[in-house]
């Protein structure tokens, strides 16, 4: 079970990386791969990851940007989104995105 804040979190996949023997110290590594909710609002939230088994969940904090819809913030200023200027990962709202509709 995973949760971010107070909201669930999908556990899409969990995944053994290196295992060693009983004898080794700290050297299992595991991949989970998370999916976590929608969030509109930024800022920083609490990821807590439990297994049966374990005795305590492990957390851990994360700083959330919502994407920015770059949909709506060039149509309101009557222009089109120029997908090739966007960085793959946009986290601020710039204007610059956006290039003017072509005349009809």
């Amino acid at each position: 079970m995973a949760t971010l804040g107070a909201e669930d979190v999908t556990v899409l996949q969990v995944q053994d990386l290196v295992r060693c023997s009983s004898a080794a110290i700290d050297c299992n590594r595991t991949l989970v791969t998370l999916l976590a909710p929608a969030l509109a609002s930024p800022g920083d939230k609490t990821v807590s990851v439990s297994a049966p088994g374990v005795s305590a969940p492990l957390t851990f904090a994360i700083t959330y940007e919502p994407p920015c819809d770059f949909q709506a913030l060039c149509a309101a200023q009557s222009q089109l989104v120029n997908y090739r200027f966007l960085n793959p990962t946009p986290l601020t709202l710039n204007p610059e995105p956006c290039t003017l509709h072509p005349e009809p």
